[in-house]
């Protein structure tokens, strides 16, 4: 970023389409961390009550 800066390179759509890939990764990947926060919440219940 900082080369393209020093060439002159217009960085505004370089920005817009990172944060856009950002955006659509991270509404991607909420199924999965939720699943994977469930899945450690019930593995902790499970210590918790001794099974």
């Amino acid at each position: 970023m900082i080369l393209l800066h020093q060439l002159s390179v217009p960085l505004t759509g370089v920005r817009a389409s990172f944060d856009i890939r950002r955006i659509t990764f991270a509404l991607a990947a909420q199924p999965t961390s939720q699943n994977l926060l469930s899945g450690f919440t019930i593995y902790a219940d499970l210590l918790v009550r001794g099974a």
